[in-house]
């Protein structure tokens, strides 16, 4: 003990003869310190960090490329390695009116089945039904985040009507707390049956009547991301060699042939981490990359 104290008594002296070495040496030692750990942090949230709230995360698929609504229903009805398959269009945003200005809110158009696949339960209410998911049905599901900050932790809020796009929806359920959809950084606040798409968007809208040119029947308009939960005992490879198989029996009913494009679009990819699987494909190893080039600043720091 005593030569460690005369150690760090004599490593002051020495530093504090030399005060342009020591803040050069802090100073380098700080940045490669603090640039590893912020590196290490975006690397952590958008890459290796489990997605909040969803249950079992292991178990949850994604399909690599997006598919139309056809052929999400035949994938449905024709797996039988899934425990449930769901879709989701992606970030759209929704105008709020509640008693004030309008405002914009970023949510989602989903199955009926998204919080079910996900193992997402509610704080408050229930989530989506089927029959909502199948014919226009005006109901949100609000985030915890939204609930608290736009209306107040509202204890009341299941069966109260609000207003998105200029339309009456009523509230049916509060989305357990913290869940934010599935990607870092791309926060959701609520979300709508997919049924209520072309209702809410007016070029949809004015196609709706017309099934020929509505791309719910537009088995090449290939506008959903796909996710499914893995039955128990089901590995990601025979869920992916059954999927492959009955893309390939559509593909061949209503299209003739099975491009190589079509079997690429059904492999599954695991769900890990806060970034879309697609994404993080191609990002996982420029994250590694970036990772060597700071550790060895922080080496030579």
């Amino acid at each position: 003990m005593k030569t460690l104290l005369q150690d760090v008594r004599f490593g002051i002296r020495t530093l504090l003869k030399s005060p342009g070495f020591t803040l050069v040496a802090v100073v380098s030692l700080a940045l490669g310190i603090g640039l590893n750990t912020a590196i290490f942090s975006v690397v952590n949230v958008l890459l290796l960090r489990p997605v909040p709230m969803v249950k079992e995360q292991g178990r949850v698929v994604w399909l690599r490329a997006s598919i139309s609504y056809p052929d999400y229903r035949d994938y449905e009805q024709q797996t039988q390695s899934f425990a449930g398959l769901a879709v989701v269009t992606g970030t759209s945003e929704f105008s709020l009116t509640q008693s004030s200005e309008p405002e914009l809110i970023t949510g989602e158009y989903v199955s009926a089945n998204y919080f079910d696949v996900l193992g997402v339960g509610t704080l408050s209410g229930r989530t989506f039904q089927r029959q909502e998911g199948e014919a226009p049905t005006p109901v949100v599901v609000l985030s915890e985040h939204l609930w608290r900050n736009r209306f107040a932790a509202d204890p009341n809020i299941v069966g109260r009507q609000i207003s998105l796009n200029g339309l009456s929806f009523t509230v049916i359920g509060v989305a357990a707390r913290n869940f934010i959809g599935t990607e870092a950084g791309l926060n959701r606040e609520l979300w709508v049956p997919l049924s209520m798409q072309p209702v809410l968007n007016p070029p949809e809208a004015a196609r709706a009547a017309d099934p020929v040119s509505n791309r719910f029947h537009e088995r090449n308009s290939h506008w959903l991301t796909a996710f499914a939960r893995l039955k128990p005992g089901i590995s990601r490879e025979q869920a992916a060699n059954e999927l492959a198989t009955v893309a390939r029996r559509v593909g061949e009913t209503y299209n003739g042939k099975v491009n190589a494009e079509t079997l690429r679009s059904v492999q599954l990819l695991s769900l890990s981490g806060g970034m879309d699987p697609r994404d993080r494909l191609e990002a996982l190893p420029v994250a590694w990359i970036v990772i060597a080039i700071v550790a060895v600043v922080l080496l030579i720091a």
